[in-house]
């Protein structure tokens, strides 16, 4: 099973599934040794209008659904999450200022992402990962109306790559922050050196520096905290879609491994303990991805989403970690290798279990729906 998507939606995934056989499964490996993906790629995914998926079509956008979208996504996940996690991060900048900023700010983020830039949303701090409104960057008005921004933000995707910035930062005399378009060429915004990570390591993630920015009065995106929240669940919605295809990339490659090796006279899979093991993982990936799906049709219907995107993306999550450790088990020693595919999978797979707020704040979230609901 998979989603029901648009015609568009569909012709689409397969214009994905040719780009990454093509250019990204081969090189993915590699881009994982060195911490970066390819300049070439990255360059064509901008020039193929991978980072433009989400534009709506009021603002020139190709008016996919968020199920669309998702399933495309889930399919770059597949081949690489580091790319998928980058896509990703420049649409969170994208509809943070679709959900608070003016109509001149919507069409001129729309028109460079559209026309190949990228976008990165500047919120992580210190003392402000989980508890996401905690921001201590400040943001001073001055006498002739433009901003001042001071602080740092921390493992920001896209950090050294974004064309423009998305940044929270809290005026002087308020609590919640507001949100501020920066673009990469201000004066004062400098960059940290990539970070060391885990897995996602094709995807660009550094520390942003604001050392007195100066941003025009117009920089104000609006929203504030609603503005921050809508960014979230939607990313949380897409980052499920993305632990649903890592997960999927697992299990087919240890189902393709199955078949290939041999114990006994025969094929492994021929055992029923793998056979069980393999159903399994694909039962719990097909759940994942249709309670994704569920959310993502609530999103399309305009419907509130929130709880349903913390369910989604806690069980992805959880899921993914499942799935690529079972996927691991059944290459038994070589799984362990870097020259398989699973270890890296395995890595991969822990992020979503971080990014986008942790599995602990996703059950918060459900949490407070149901007593809220319990007291009505």
């Amino acid at each position: 099973m998979a989603y029901l998507m648009t015609e568009t939606g569909a012709e689409l995934l397969q214009d994905v599934k040719r780009f990454c056989e093509l250019e990204v499964y081969k090189q993915s490996t590699q881009w994982d040794r060195e911490g970066h993906a390819s300049e070439q790629v990255l360059q064509m995914l901008r020039e193929m209008g991978y980072y433009s998926l989400t534009i709506p079509e009021t603002y020139g956008g190709l008016g996919l659904e968020a199920v669309d979208i998702a399933a495309v996504l889930e399919e770059m996940a597949k081949a690489d999450a580091g790319l998928a996690v980058s896509i990703a991060g420049s649409n969170l900048a994208l509809r943070a200022v679709l959900a608070g900023g003016t109509e001149e700010q919507k069409e001129e983020i729309c028109g460079r992402i559209a026309e190949g830039q990228i976008g990165a949303f500047c919120l992580t701090e210190a003392e402000a990962g989980s508890d996401a409104l905690n921001t201590k960057t400040r943001a001073v008005k001055l006498a002739d109306g433009s901003w001042e921004l001071t602080g740092t933000k921390q493992f920001i995707t896209n950090g050294s790559t974004a064309d423009f910035y998305v940044v929270a930062a809290v005026i002087e005399g308020e609590i919640k922050p507001q949100l501020f378009l920066v673009d990469a060429e201000t004066a004062g915004l400098t960059f940290g050196t990539p970070e060391e990570k885990l897995g996602i390591r094709s995807c660009d993630t550094c520390e942003v520096q604001l050392n007195g920015c100066r941003v025009s009065a117009d920089a104000l995106v609006g929203g504030g905290a609603k503005s921050v929240l809508a960014a979230l669940n939607e990313g949380r919605a897409l980052m499920a879609a993305m632990a649903v295809g890592t997960a999927q990339r697992a299990m087919e490659e240890a189902m393709k491994y199955g078949k290939e090796r041999k114990q006994f006279g025969k094929a492994i899979t021929e055992n029923q303990a793998i056979q069980f093991r393999l159903a399994d993982m694909q039962i719990k990936i097909e759940a994942a991805r249709q309670l994704t799906a569920h959310v993502l049709q609530k999103m399309d219907a305009g419907m509130d989403f929130s709880t349903e995107a913390a369910m989604a993306k806690a069980f992805a999550a959880d899921t993914a970690i499942e799935v690529t450790g079972s996927a691991m088990d059944v290459f038994g020693g070589y799984g362990f290798m870097t020259h398989f595919p699973a270890e890296k999978l395995l890595r991969d797979a822990r992020v979503f279990q971080i990014i986008e707020g942790t599995g602990e704040m996703q059950r918060s979230v459900v949490a407070a729906h149901l007593l809220k609901e319990g007291r009505r």
